[in-house]
């Protein structure tokens, strides 16, 4: 799918809020329903409205979670992969070996940035907390009845990255349980 372009009269940084505007509902939209292998299924579902203008990502992120575990702050900070949060990962030019840009945020809005320069032999950069807030332009994370929203805005010129080429996007869901953590993702 192509992000679908918007006129900037109805959208900027200011208007990331965690509420749904109008211009999510023609927005390019991606399920996170395929569980990644050794993954049982717990539930938990997402679904992704995207949004690109003057090289900015706009994200919209519905996920149904009926059983939101608060994350332990030392597993936040230290491994923020493995509490309740979305992986928004950008693949420069659509190429496994190219560079990566994971983008994370948690059901509490604890951000996370991890990226990868060139994957066979590149410079790996993983940051958290007030630090990785940098890497997004704004965001916002509003709990709901029926799970929690992510809302953010990610400036992809900043990545080398251009609407006229092709670039890949993957989507995880990181659900906790009680025991266990499941994930599933999309690749758009």
């Amino acid at each position: 799918d192509e992000t679908t372009m918007v006129d900037s009269n109805l959208i900027g940084i200011e208007n990331v809020d965690g509420i749904k505007d109008e211009i999510y509902n023609d927005a390019s939209v991606a399920m996170c329903d395929k569980l990644m292998p050794g993954n049982e299924d717990s539930g938990a579902s997402a679904k992704a409205s995207m949004v690109g203008h003057s090289g900015l990502l706009f994200l919209y992120i519905e996920v149904e979670d009926a059983d939101i575990q608060m994350p332990d702050p030392d597993i936040q900070e230290g491994e923020p992969w493995n509490v309740d949060s979305v992986e928004f990962l950008l693949w420069t030019h659509n190429k496994i070996f190219d560079d990566i840009h994971q983008f994370r945020l948690d059901v509490t809005g604890y951000p996370s940035y991890y990226s990868i320069n060139n994957l066979k032999d590149g410079e790996i950069t993983s940051i958290n907390g007030d630090e990785a807030a940098k890497y997004f332009e704004a965001y916002e994370v509003v709990q709901t009845e029926s799970g929690y929203v992510i809302e953010a805005c990610i400036d992809v010129k900043k990545y080398g990255i251009s609407y006229s080429e092709n670039v890949g996007i993957q989507m995880q869901l990181n659900d906790v349980t009680e025991n266990t953590i499941t994930r599933t993702a999309t690749v758009i």
